[in-house]
C-alpha cells in the first residue's frame, strides 16, 4: 500500500498521511462499498492509525463537525470539515480534485474538504475559528491545479475579486488555483506557516481525479493527534 506522508511540521504528537490511487478507493458511495471498507481497514493497519478515521458525509458546504463533543455518531456527520482536541481521534476527507487542507496547532487538529463551493463559503476560516491556540499550521494537500480547472464566471461571482484566478480560453472562462485562494484565507486568518500545494491531480497519476478519468473513486486525507508520543 503506498501512501504519501506530508511534508510540514506540525507539533511532535500530530500524524497526517495522503492515500494514493494504490491505496485504493476509499468512498463507500462510489464504486464498491465492501471494498472501499477493506481499504479503509488495511489503511489503518499499515499506517498505524490508532482507530478507523471519522469520515464525513461532504456536501460542499461549510459545516464543521466538531469530534468528541456529544456521543460517537452511529453514522458519517453531514459536514465538511472536522476538529478535534482529542488524542487518538482520525480526522479525515475524501477527494478527488478538492483540495484536502490539514490544520494543526499543539492542542488541535483539524481536515478540510475545500472545493470551490466551500472556498467560497469560507469553510477554511470557519474551521479555523474553532481553534483555541492560535499557533496554527497548515498542510496544501493534492488537488486539480491552475492548468487544468478551467470555471465560468458563475464561479468567479462567487468570489471577492479575481484572487486565484487567471484568464482562461476566452473573457468568460478562468483557471482556478484552489491552492492561492486557500493561501489568502489562510493568511487572512492570521495561519503564517504553510506547506504543500502545487500537485495537481489531473496531472499526477498517483492520485484520483473525477475530471481526468471520471474514475467514480476517492482518495484521503488523514490527520490525528498521537497520545503515544507523550
Amino acid at each position: 500500500m503506498t501512501t504519501i506522508r506530508p511534508r510540514w511540521h506540525p507539533p511532535r504528537n500530530v500524524r497526517s498521511v495522503i492515500t494514493t490511487r494504490q491505496t485504493g478507493n476509499l468512498a463507500t458511495h462510489v464504486g464498491s462499498a465492501d471494498a472501499a471498507i477493506g481499504h479503509r481497514q488495511r489503511l489503518v493497519k499499515a499506517e498505524s492509525i490508532p482507530q478507523d478515521p471519522l469520515w464525513l458525509e461532504q456536501v460542499h458546504g461549510s459545516d464543521i463537525y466538531v469530534a468528541g463533543e456529544g456521543p460517537v455518531p452511529s453514522s458519517p456527520p453531514v459536514a465538511d470539515a472536522a476538529y478535534t482536541t482529542q488524542f487518538n481521534r482520525p480526522l479525515a476527507v475524501l477527494v478527488a480534485d478538492c483540495l484536502p487542507v490539514l490544520l494543526a496547532s499543539p492542542d488541535e487538529v483539524a481536515v478540510v474538504h475545500a472545493g470551490w463551493r466551500g472556498l467560497a463559503k469560507g469553510i477554511i476560516g470557519r474551521t479555523l475559528a474553532r481553534f483555541r491556540n492560535r499557533e496554527v499550521e497548515a498542510f496544501l494537500g493534492p488537488a486539480i491545479g491552475p492548468c487544468h480547472y478551467e470555471v465560468d464566471g458563475a464561479v468567479t461571482s462567487a468570489f471577492e475579486g479575481l484572487a486565484g484566478f487567471s484568464r482562461g480560453r476566452d473573457d468568460e472562462h478562468f483557471m482556478m488555483d484552489l491552492w492561492a485562494i486557500a493561501r489568502l484565507q489562510l493568511a487572512r486568518a492570521g495561519v503564517k506557516d504553510v506547506a504543500g500545494g502545487g500537485v495537481c491531480t489531473w496531472c499526477d497519476p498517483q492520485f484520483f481525479s473525477h475530471r481526468q478519468d471520471r474514475v467514480e473513486a476517492r482518495f484521503a486525507a488523514v490527520i490525528w493527534r498521537d497520545g503515544s508520543s507523550f
